[in-house]
């Protein structure tokens, strides 16, 4: 299963003035994290229009490093041998040459081999 959480990641800003701006503005975040001075920020899909316009109010300019909605995985699988992950590839493969498949969102966590 997957859930759908509105993600958005900033580089102009600490973890602490985020969570400042967004706690004051009372947006429902479910994390934030920092990883080599980009603040990530996770919340549900339905607070995505908050949480941006809250940024934008602060900023006019605001540019993010990531800012989008997306589906995750609540849990992740690791494929154990080389035949799975090939066929795992091949679909991959196969899905890339469909013109109407946009996004293909899974929960595998081995590296794609290309």
């Amino acid at each position: 299963m997957f859930n759908n959480y509105a993600i958005f990641e900033v580089n102009n800003m600490d973890e602490e003035e985020v969570m400042m701006l967004l706690l004051e503005a009372d947006c429902n975040v479910i994390d934030i994290e920092t990883v080599e001075d980009v603040v990530k920020i996770t919340a549900d899909a339905t607070e995505y229009g908050k949480v941006r316009n809250t940024f934008y109010s602060v900023n006019a300019d605001m540019e993010f490093v990531r800012d989008e909605v997306t589906w995750v995985p609540m849990t992740n699988t690791t494929l154990k041998t080389e035949a799975d992950l090939s066929i795992y590839n091949k679909l991959l493969d196969c899905l890339d040459d469909v013109d109407d498949v946009q996004t293909v969102y899974h929960n595998i966590t081995n590296e794609r081999e290309e």
